[in-house]
């Protein structure tokens, strides 16, 4: 969902962004339990994650086809999406009770502050594309090498923040719980910021039946 928001609508900057490959799912331990849920059905299903940012996407220029500036970030979904949660993910924790204690600090504006100008994932798609599409996009390829290297001057960065949730029965139509003007004060990394929250009634739901028709095998 994050990868066709990007795609499809006009974001910060108005940079027109490619995700050739998904980073997603594409780590050895989801790649071992699907292997062996293929073939022991009984198995308890299971959800993981991916370690790194939750979602990459490139800037290719149309004319050197080099990529010239990335999109990444964090991509989020809470059934029970409330102003609270909202703040938990985005500050961390309580450190102690919430009537006494202090934020952790170690939430997603932390994370953005602190994500390195050329992330993991970065080298994670040049080698997808080396794997999976070398013609296609030689000089994609070429330009990520070059930004990999070890001191590198670093490709332009847009930070994007993606969440999801079920809706709050208090939350009217139309509501944000993330600011939709300015960057707030938590947020460090001065560079472009875009910021998606998706609210979905009976979201819940819904997912269970797009789960249900993925693994139902009529």
């Amino acid at each position: 969902m994050a990868g066709m928001l990007v795609q499809d609508y006009q974001f910060v900057g108005r940079h027109h962004w490619s995700i050739p490959i998904f980073l997603f799912r594409y780590h050895v331990e989801v790649e071992a339990y699907i292997f062996a849920l293929a073939r022991d059905p009984a198995r308890v299903r299971e959800v993981s994650g991916r370690h790194g940012n939750d979602f990459i996407g490139l800037g290719i220029d149309p004319a050197t086809r080099e990529v010239v500036r990335f999109i990444a970030g964090e991509a989020k979904w809470r059934a029970s999406l409330t102003p609270a949660v909202m703040d938990e993910l985005m500050l961390g924790e309580w450190d102690g009770p919430a009537a006494a204690g202090v934020r952790k600090g170690d939430g997603i504006w932390n994370e953005m502050n602190t994500g390195l100008a050329a992330p993991q994932g970065l080298e994670q798609i040049n080698k997808l594309l080396c794997e999976k599409a070398r013609e296609e996009y030689a000089e994609a390829i070429v330009s990520l090498d070059r930004a990999l290297l070890l001191g590198a001057a670093p490709l332009a960065r847009t930070d994007y923040i993606f969440i999801a949730g079920n809706k709050a029965a208090r939350r009217a139509v139309g509501q944000a719980y993330l600011p939709i003007n300015a960057p707030p004060p938590e947020y460090t990394a001065g560079r472009s910021l875009q910021i998606v929250e998706l609210v979905i009634a009976n979201g819940v739901e819904l997912i269970d039946r797009l789960y249900d028709g993925l693994w139902n095998p009529e």
